[in-house]
């Protein structure tokens, strides 16, 4: 995963997709060197499932409590991207 800064948080979707997220083992270490509005591209193998989206925003909500992190999340093309936003 790339961290990436000045991408623009769109508004909130209400729909849903379906699929499996690639890549989840250094989750911890992503957190740990983001900033706030620093962002991740979180890839995905496949069709999106409906709790893709809750998965990705889980994964970094809980490292990133250990460290006072928060984050906001959204579906894009190829997958999800996640913000640090505090």
């Amino acid at each position: 995963m790339l961290i990436e800064q000045n991408v623009p948080l769109p508004p909130p979707s209400t729909s849903t997709n379906g699929g499996r997220i690639a890549g989840r083992s250094k989750w911890g270490k992503i957190v740990s060197q983001m900033e706030v509005g620093d962002s991740v591209l979180v890839l995905f193998k496949g069709k999106l499932k409906p709790s893709a989206h809750t998965v990705a925003r889980q994964r970094f909500v809980y490292h990133g409590k250990k460290l006072g992190h928060s984050y906001e999340t959204r579906k894009v093309d190829g997958g999800i991207r996640v913000w640090r936003t505090a």
